[in-house]
Formats: structure tokens, C-alpha cells, sequence
């Protein structure tokens, strides 16, 4: 009976340890992937000898790995917040741009009018907490296709340039709580869509993805 029993409790120790684990990094995390075009900004955090200029990565594998910023609302990607400045505050005690504490979509406050920044006075706020150098692989959930991102920058939820942005949802302005979003080089976009298609800015649609740690920096396919 002794020998009995000591085999079924190895047995089950066998199929416990089998069985994945619910909530390990291992496993990875669901997110969203907006896309940029980092060649056009001027700002991007990262710009020590890991990167090249304007968001492309240094990496020999140019055709699978793209530069992206992390959303600083993200539950899994982020360090913390962007560090806000003196131009945000301005902007919100005008009250041009109203973000309610329930993150509601600034497009359905009635009444409200909306202005871009001054590019001359406007200054972006600073994400030095962004992971620069982390590298996730990212699968569009919809067909499986993937790549891999290396985190060159933040996405600043409380950028008044994201409050212009009144015909999309918060996840598409980094700035829905808790969701781990991605805004990712846009020369990615056809390597995750369907049928090879380009980005095209307020065309092709952002994407549901998976992420997974990758320490490696590497691109293995499948």
C-alpha cells in the first residue's frame, strides 16, 4: 500500500509540474501595437550606441527586429510614468484639454475644442524610465505572424499631443490603464498583417498582439 501511494504521489507531482503555470512571464502577456514613424520624430529617448538614428535598431537582422516605445500606463512593459512638463501643465490648466479621471475619450466631452501644441513652445515629456534595450517577441494575434521589438522610448499617456487625437480610442493613444500597449516602428506593419500590407497613418488598423520576453534580442522563426 506504502509503494502504492508513493507512486500516485509521484505521478501527480509529475502532472502538477507539467502543467503551466497562470500568470509567469514565461508565457507572455497580451497587448496592443499601434505604429509610428520614428523617422519623423525628433525626440526618441534612446540614443546611445545601441540605436542608430531615428528609431532603427543596431541589429544585423534589419527585416525582423524594429525599434518601439512602451506605453508608460503598461502593466508589464513600462518602468513608471513619463516625467511630465511645465508645457503638459500649461496645456491642461488651459483647459483646452480635458482627460477625466476615468480616462473617458476626450472626442465625448460636448462642447470641447482641441488645438495642437506649438511645436515652438510645446515641449514632449521625458520617459528616461522607458526599458531601453528590452526586446520582446510580438505576434499578431490574428494570424500568428511575428517579430521582435527592442524598446527605444516611451509612449507618454498624458502627452497633450495624445488629446488631439479625438477620433481614436485610448488604446491607440497609449492610454488605456493596464494595457500593455506598444507603439512600434511602422516599417514593422507588413511583416505582422495579413497580406504583406504596408502601414498607412488612419488606415490600416492597430493590432491585437501577444508579447513575450526575449533576452536574447534574437529573431528565431518558427
Amino acid at each position: 500500500m506504502a509503494f502504492t501511494l508513493f507512486t500516485v504521489f509521484i505521478t501527480l507531482v509529475g502532472i502538477t509540474s507539467a502543467i503551466p503555470q497562470a500568470g509567469k512571464r514565461d508565457s507572455g502577456f497580451d497587448g496592443h501595437a499601434t505604429f509610428n514613424d520614428f523617422d519623423a520624430q525628433g525626440n526618441v529617448n534612446c540614443k546611445d550606441d545601441r540605436f542608430a538614428a531615428a528609431g532603427k535598431t543596431k541589429v544585423i537582422d534589419y527585416e525582423n527586429i524594429f525599434g518601439a516605445a512602451a506605453g508608460d500606463l503598461s502593466q508589464d512593459l513600462s518602468a513608471g510614468l513619463c516625467t511630465y512638463t511645465d508645457s503638459d501643465l500649461a496645456h491642461k490648466m488651459e483647459g483646452v484639454w480635458k482627460l477625466t479621471l476615468l480616462f473617458q475619450s476626450v472626442k465625448d466631452v460636448p462642447g470641447q475644442s482641441y488645438k495642437l501644441p506649438d511645436p515652438n513652445t510645446y515641449t514632449a515629456p521625458d520617459c528616461k524610465n522607458a526599458k531601453c534595450g528590452t526586446c520582446y517577441d510580438v505576434r499578431n494575434k490574428a494570424n500568428n505572424k511575428k517579430i521582435v521589438v527592442q524598446i527605444l522610448d516611451g509612449c507618454p499617456s498624458s502627452s497633450a499631443w495624445n488629446y488631439c487625437k479625438t477620433g481614436v480610442d485610448l488604446a491607440s493613444r497609449c492610454m488605456q490603464p493596464k494595457l500593455n500597449a506598444l507603439d512600434i516602428e511602422k516599417d514593422a506593419y507588413y511583416k505582422l498583417s495579413d497580406n504583406g500590407q504596408g502601414y498607412q497613418a488612419g488606415v490600416t488598423p492597430d493590432l491585437d498582439i501577444h508579447i513575450v520576453d526575449n533576452p536574447s534580442c534574437k529573431y528565431t522563426p518558427d
